[in-house]
């Protein structure tokens, strides 16, 4: 609810039916109720007017609500139009869906929850001190949540619920969201002060914040109780100054030695592994025959794996292609004589301002647009308020790397592609500052062959770099050392700009492989002891 609204109140007189679903106030009613479902969901509405035996509980009616109809079905799901989010500009999703209790039935549901009590109420009850230090007691020490991981990312794109971690969820894979850091409990230094009936704290995982109510008992004394779940008011995507890490498989993931690839006599499998960072309890293990190998090649040493018949809906794929360094350097060639080929070559350095203060905006740079939008413009490529794009505005040179906001250093690529070169970026970011003071730099050339979006043939679509192709099809990364003395490549990686599905183990094996070759230059040629920076400090802002 926005401060400058008046909480409209809930409660029942006599005979149970709310005060603000009186037939003689029409208007009251629809505001009542709109205010709780934007405080409290979807179920809450049904469960208040269910408790107060209301006709709407049992039948589906039509009613118009905010110019749009709007029905009570007999799910007790209340759908309604599109309307304005008290959280922010973009359009909230009208139905909250009841999967997330559905994907198993030991995990935590909205049962739970006491919907007969709207936490938003006009009034709070007057509490003795100690009554408010516990209830602040009790807030305090609900610093990490978990929800279904099924929840995060794609539909159903909000959770109904978070639960307490210790909370028996059963075989769910749930996220852990840990609570902000500006978070404060409530002041409970008041005489004759009151107790919280309403108290919003935020969340994030890696990859979303997450806005949650903490009061969610009115049985009991401090109105917290962690045996019930904590309803989940928005899901948006994380996009901060420090920047989300890679989007990688949320579910379970395996790595095995490639048998195709041309492993040394004698060479220890395992220590290799280790040495990439690869963890040994997510090697495939003999008998474990649910999961399926992502493509590789021989040239690769480790395949990646994930749960067969499980795909992440967040990618647009399972599929990769794979091309040699000679053969993309022909096809760039040949690309540039339709203008069809991008380059870009920079030092690597840090940014002055992270993106958020400076207001660096990829959808600003490429005339107020999104990439999946120039994949299809119906939006079936995600990036609705809480579902991760498929495509992705992709930094040629990254943003973290001072690359510029500008249309020729973005391409349209898929979130699989930006997750697969951030790994690179975090590994060589670490040791940008030991270089440069060495007198050494970080040489990024990144080169890529373009295709047209498919909605670049609409006539309305605005007219960025004169038309040129805005989809990249291959994109390559080079690493190189760089000094008055000479030139030492560090890496260079050809890349699918149309890939599906990542894992952590990828994401990983990447890192390090960028990571060992600059330490290794670091130690042999300058005679140091490498000094990494912390992947925190480092990490790229991929924005949504």
């Amino acid at each position: 609810m926005r401060s400058d609204e008046n909480p409209v109140p809930i409660r029942t007189n006599g005979d149970r039916t709310p005060e603000h679903v009186r037939a003689d106030e029409p208007d009251a009613r629809l505001r009542g109720l709109l205010a709780l479902q934007r405080s409290a969901g979807n179920a809450a509405v049904a469960g208040l007017l269910q408790g107060a035996g209301h006709p709407w509980a049992q039948t589906p009616v039509q009613r118009m609500w905010n110019g749009s109809p709007g029905s009570l079905d007999t799910d007790g799901d209340l759908h309604m139009g599109t309307q304005q989010s008290d959280y922010g500009s973009q359009s909230s999703q009208a139905t909250v869906s009841s999967q997330a209790s559905q994907q198993s039935a030991s995990f935590p549901s909205l049962d739970l929850y006491n919907l007969a009590w709207t936490p938003h109420q006009l009034s709070r009850p007057r509490a003795e001190r100690d009554v408010r230090e516990a209830q602040a007691e009790a807030m305090a020490r609900l610093h990490t949540l978990v929800i279904p991981a099924v929840c995060e990312g794609s539909p159903p794109s909000l959770p109904e619920g978070a639960a307490h971690p210790d909370a028996d969820y059963g075989d769910v894979d749930t996220i852990t969201v840990y609570r902000d850091a500006g978070w404060r409990p409530p002041n409970t230094a008041t005489r004759g002060g009151s107790l919280q009936t309403s108290f919003i704290a935020n969340y994030h995982s890696a990859y979303f914040n997450y806005r949650v109510e903490l009061a969610n008992d009115a049985a009991s004394e401090t109105h917290i109780n962690p045996g019930m779940v904590f309803r989940v008011l928005t899901q948006t995507p994380r996009s901060n100054g420090r920047g989300s890490q890679g989007r990688t498989y949320l579910f379970e993931h395996r790595w095995a030695p490639n048998p195709g690839y041309a492993w040394a006599p004698g060479q220890d499998v395992a220590d290799i592994a280790e040495l990439f960072g690869l963890d040994p309890d997510e090697q495939l293990g003999p008998q474990e025959h649910e999961f399926v190998a992502l493509p590789s090649d021989d040239t690769h040493p480790f395949v990646f794996l994930v749960e067969e018949d499980r795909p992440d809906d967040r990618f647009l794929d399972d599929d990769r292609r794979f091309m040699t360094g000679a053969a993309f350097d022909h096809a760039y060639l040949m690309a540039g004589l339709t203008g069809s080929a991008r380059e870009q070559v920079r030092h690597s350095e840090p940014p002055l301002h992270d993106r958020r203060t400076a207001g660096r905006s990829t959808s600003q740079a490429m005339a107020n647009t999104q990439a999946h939008e120039w994949m299809d413009a119906r939006g079936s490529m995600g990036g609705k308020p809480g579902v991760l794009a498929k495509y992705e505005w992709c930094h040629l040179i990254g943003d973290g790397d001072s690359g510029p906001n500008i249309p020729q250093n973005l391409v349209i690529g898929t979130n699989a592609v930006n997750t697969e070169q951030l790994a690179m970026e975090i590994g060589l970011r670490r040791y940008v500052r030991q270089l440069r003071t060495e007198g050494y730099a970080i040489e990024l050339r990144v080169r890529a062959t373009m295709e047209n979006a498919p909605e670049q043939s609409n006539p309305a679509a605005p007219p960025i770099l004169a038309g040129a192709p805005l989809m990249a099809d291959w994109i390559s990364y080079e690493i190189t050392i760089v000094s008055p003395l000479g030139r030492d490549l560090v890496h260079r990686q050809i890349m699918d700009a149309k890939r599906g599905t990542i894992t952590e183990s990828e994401f990983a094996f990447l890192q390090n492989t960028v990571e060992r070759r600059i330490r290794a230059f670091i130690e042999t040629q300058l005679g140091a002891e490498a000094e990494s920076d912390d992947e925190d400090v480092v990490g790229a802002d991929v924005e949504l």
